[in-house]
């Protein structure tokens, strides 16, 4: 299976928009197009779900490096340009 990059995924909305040119759809209503496509995705698998009984989630497998040890938050507070306590 090839896996899909940042790139090709943002390029995606592109061929989106020259399809929908092409059938000579005015450019106001690219951005419904595209919800409502994106929505009834989401509710047909909704459905599945609903009628399976049973959530569905994807398979999530961290293949990130185990057993590191991150430094105290005070230490890192000012590493990097970060300021911001807030949040990430």
């Amino acid at each position: 299976m090839a896996l899909v990059t940042a790139e090709a995924r943002a390029t995606e909305g592109l061929r989106q928009r020259g399809f929908l040119q092409t059938k000579g759809l005015n450019e106001d209503f690219f951005t419904c197009m595209f919800a409502i496509a994106r929505v009834s995705g989401w509710l047909a698998h909704w459905l599945e779900q609903i009628k399976a009984n049973k959530l569905f989630r994807p398979d999530q497998i961290y293949d990130g490096r185990h057993g590191r040890v991150d430094a105290p938050i005070e230490r890192r507070a000012n590493e990097g340009g970060h300021h911001d306590k807030g949040g990430r």
